[in-house]
């Protein structure tokens, strides 16, 4: 069964902290033990951050832009018209 996203990330976790404390004498050693990807956690190690702190590739709009278009969407439907372009 595959893990969710959430048990992949603390399995990452408890690796990279069992690296830094010293229970391993290598990363490879940490991720074998915890069985995560080594290149991942070699990454992670050198402060490269999770994928889903990411914005998706496929964005279009910036975060300011898409709550400004929220804002005017909802300050239409509360003068109860259709938010049309």
């Amino acid at each position: 069964m595959p893990l969710s996203t959430l048990e992949k990330e603390g399995r990452y976790l408890l690796a990279l902290n069992a690296y830094r404390n010293g229970q391993f004498r290598t990363i490879n050693a940490a991720a074998t033990a915890y069985d995560v990807n080594y290149k991942t956690l070699l990454a992670r190690s050198k402060g490269r951050l999770p994928r889903v702190t990411y914005p998706p590739n496929g964005r279009k709009l910036t975060t300011i832009e898409e709550k400004t278009l929220e804002d005017w969407i909802l300050s239409l439907d509360a003068c109860g018209l259709p938010p049309c372009v």
